[in-house]
């Protein structure tokens, strides 16, 4: 547009232009035109692809983050569940090394432990005999309470309860 107004200009002090001359500037023009908006529109696709490829490598990116994610959260499930059945074996254990029954076992089998019977004490006639007997008694029994409370803090030992 530029030119066509120049060369009217210029044709103002020669004379009118001719009608291919007129033609032959409209199409320049044109052509310029039409290469500065080729160059747009190649300019604006390759924006255009280029955002498009950030967003695809952004989105890949998101998504391997999310597998990675979810990959890590199937491991701990499983890690879960293979705690949780130890632990069920652990308090079956437990349960089954607590047992009173359990206890006598180890006591008679490790400890040498046994209930007492009728032949563990003895009766005597004499008075004396008999002070000097409940003496020795009371001297046994108190020998036998230490012994207890070592032997029951030795099974508390065993078993991992204590005193």
């Amino acid at each position: 547009m530029e030119d066509i107004r120049q060369i009217e200009l210029n044709n103002n002090f020669t004379g009118a232009l001719s009608s291919t001359a007129k033609r032959r500037v409209k199409s320049k023009s044109k052509n310029k035109i039409k290469v500065n908006s080729y160059k747009l529109k190649t300019n604006l696709i390759k924006i255009n692809i280029l955002g498009a490829i950030f967003a695809i490598i952004l989105l890949a990116s998101s998504y391997s983050n999310m597998v990675k994610m979810s990959s890590n959260n199937l491991i701990l499930k499983e890690e879960i569940e293979g705690l949780k059945t130890e632990l069920n074996n652990v308090e079956s254990i437990a349960m089954t090394t607590n047992s009173p029954s359990r206890i006598e076992k180890v006591a008679k089998s490790r400890l040498g432990m046994d209930y007492p019977n009728k032949d563990s004490y003895v009766a005597l006639e004499n008075s004396d005999k008999i002070k000097l007997a409940k003496e020795k008694n009371n001297e046994i029994k108190t020998a036998e309470n230490n012994k207890n409370k070592s032997v029951m803090s030795t099974l508390g030992k065993i078993f991992g309860s204590g005193e």
